[in-house]
């Protein structure tokens, strides 16, 4: 007989992921419903990046409106990863 967790995982509902958008095609879409041009967007997405970041190796959660991000330390407790979403910032 299966346990709880194997009947859950066998009868869930599952999302099927499509192919990401790409950077090119979300300025697109923004520019379009804003009177941004496509420079500003991106100016702002990288501004948007950075402070992000920068509070983060603060230890603070940062809250954006769209998604909650929170700081983390690796399994050996060497410190902050520098990841948001697998996307690696240096």
């Amino acid at each position: 007989m299966a346990t709880k967790i194997e009947a859950i995982n066998a009868f869930r509902p599952r999302i099927i992921l499509g192919k990401a958008a790409s950077e090119e095609r979300y300025m697109e879409l923004i520019t379009q419903r804003t009177t941004l041009s496509p420079g500003v967007v991106r100016n702002v997405q990288e501004s948007e990046l950075e402070t992000l970041l920068g509070l983060l190796q603060e230890g603070r959660p940062v809250h954006t409106g769209i998604a909650i991000y929170t700081p983390s330390i690796t399994l050996e407790g060497e410190g902050w990863t520098n990841q948001i979403d697998g996307y690696v910032f240096s």
